[in-house]
């Protein structure tokens, strides 16, 4: 509590088994309000079943008329927030929010209040995967001025070595291969380079020294001998395959199990090695072009301030409970990254782009990089939903969030 100051609170959300009587069980939501000012406060936040049903319908993916999609985002509110909100201290500007199970994949920023907003404009909205977060760890002696960025990867191309042989590997067992080569596909992505052009000319007034690893050159393996830069900034296709449901017909003949070998991302000769998987053909693990979760998770990151993951379904993961979100999520905050920018779905570059620009120039003015989210967000989500309605303002704006660690 001595962490948090006196106009943020944290909700720390947890999906648990509701006893009913006679030994009937259900799945809830609660929470506890977390202040600087009063003493803990519990939340109960009904059945897990209404709540789940909703989210389902909360993708903007879902081609809907705009006003089924708000009625959506109403309802969330009035069963998430509305309960939240009669509890709060006065004064209160941040939700620091530690949410639970499938509530990590809620763009919670995106939710409509009583009063027609996004709740993002009622408050300044932060993510931590739980209160161990907000528990400063020391800082890390932060010496370096590196803006690494990774962009626009050559799938198709066998990757250029530009790292010692030293890097690490995290092997799949052929059942792993299986499952991702009849899943997966990655095509080019020539966008991101537009990302990458403008970090490597805009570092100059940052006072940060850009290397930008591209087309062959961004390798599995450079990222591997990654060492603490200030800023990792990885444009490319991110991936995460769910795990078959129990009792369902599996799409593949085999069940990828590792949830940290279920999501990754995509590095130049990523296509190749799927091509070579079918083959029956093996390439260096160090260097496949395939960084799962499981590899991501011992990258060298102690003192990194800021991970970009700009790439389609980063946040992604699987969700379970009391545990967080197994995958990229998991994985760069476990190397150490103090602030971390993912997607929730897929982006698009077009409306990306100038996102990131904005983004940038105010978490490097500010060294906040959570409020520069917050705020960039806020605006673009306001003016897009003026232009193009609500559903298709969230689906541009809505997926990107940020998790943050604290630092003394």
């Amino acid at each position: 509590r001595t962490e948090l100051s006196g106009d943020a609170v944290m909700l720390d959300i947890i999906r648990y088994a509701h006893y009913m009587g006679k030994d009937i069980s259900e799945d809830y939501y609660g929470l506890t309000v977390i202040s600087k000012t009063e003493e803990p406060k519990w939340v109960s936040l009904g059945s897990a079943e209404g709540i789940d049903y909703l989210l389902a319908k909360a993708d903007p993916l879902n081609k809907v008329k705009d006003e089924d999609y708000e009625k959506v985002l109403r309802d969330l509110y009035d069963k998430l927030m509305a309960p939240i909100v009669k509890e709060l201290p006065k004064d209160i500007k941040t939700l620091i929010i530690s949410p639970d199970g499938p509530l990590n994949f809620l763009s919670f920023a995106a939710l409509l209040t009583p009063e027609n907003k996004f709740l993002c404009e009622d408050y300044t909205l932060k993510y931590v995967s739980s209160g161990r977060d907000l528990v400063p760890r020391k800082q890390i002696e932060q010496s370096g001025d590196d803006l690494l960025v990774f962009a626009n990867p050559a799938y198709d191309e066998a990757p250029v070595l530009l790292a010692s042989d030293g890097g690490f590997g995290v092997a799949l067992r052929s059942l792993d291969r299986d499952d991702l080569r009849g899943s997966l596909k990655f095509g080019a992505l020539p966008g991101t380079q537009k990302e990458a052009d403008y970090l490597e000319v805009k570092a100059g007034d940052w006072k940060l020294k850009p290397e930008v690893y591209g087309g062959s050159a961004a390798t599995e393996l450079a990222i591997s001998a990654v060492d603490s830069p200030r800023i990792l900034h990885i444009a490319t296709h991110g991936f995460f395959l769910p795990e078959e449901k129990k009792g369902s017909e599996p799409q593949n003949k085999r069940v990828l199990l590792n949830p940290m070998h279920r999501s990754g991302l995509a590095l130049a000769g990523a296509q190749k090695t799927l091509e070579a998987w079918d083959k029956g053909e093996t390439p260096p693990t160090e260097n496949d072009g395939i960084l799962t979760a499981a590899e991501a998770s011992v990258l060298d990151l102690e003192g990194t301030w800021l991970v970009v993951l700009s790439a389609c379904e980063t946040g992604r993961g699987e969700a379970r409970s009391g545990e967080g979100v197994l995958g990229l999520r998991r994985a760069f905050i476990q190397a150490g990254a103090e602030n971390l920018l993912m997607t929730l779905w897929p982006v698009s570059d077009k409306y990306t782009i100038p996102l990131m620009k904005e983004f940038y120039d105010n978490a490097i003015a500010s060294g906040d990089a959570p409020s520069a989210l917050v705020e960039v967000q806020r605006q673009r989500l306001l003016k897009m939903r003026q232009a193009v309605g609500t559903r298709l303002a969230v689906q541009l704006y809505g997926p990107f969030i940020m998790n943050f660690q604290r630092v003394e």
